[in-house]
């Protein structure tokens, strides 16, 4: 037997979920299969409180895991003209992967 494929909702694709949050940073990737293997893309950088961040990104993944899936970092940014020893405890953080045709099949990483 062939598996049936559910049909795209309209109610649930991308342009239906809530606006990004002044705490969340947002990274689109189109067409990620274009990418090589080992090829990264950075968002915006977004500073919550004293903390700056940005996503990392590799599309088709890194050397590690050799192109089978994506990998995606919070990467923090040194602050300007700060200690060399800088650090941010108690960091918590969420990386979702959103599926556009149907936000339901997204998966999500703490």
């Amino acid at each position: 037997t062939t598996p049936v494929q559910e049909e795209a909702s309209p109610e649930f694709t991308y342009d239906r979920l809530p606006p990004v949050h002044d705490y969340e940073v947002e990274l689109r990737v189109k067409d990620p299969t274009s990418y090589a293997p080992t090829v990264s893309v950075r968002s915006e950088t977004k500073t919550v409180g004293r903390f700056a961040f940005r996503i990392l990104c590799f599309p088709m993944g890194t050397t590690r895991c050799e192109g089978k899936h994506l990998s995606a970092f919070v990467e923090a940014v040194e602050p300007e003209g700060g200690d060399s020893n800088w650090c941010f405890r108690n960091v918590r953080y969420q990386l979702a992967v959103i599926n556009v045709a149907d936000y339901r099949k997204s998966a999500y990483k703490n």
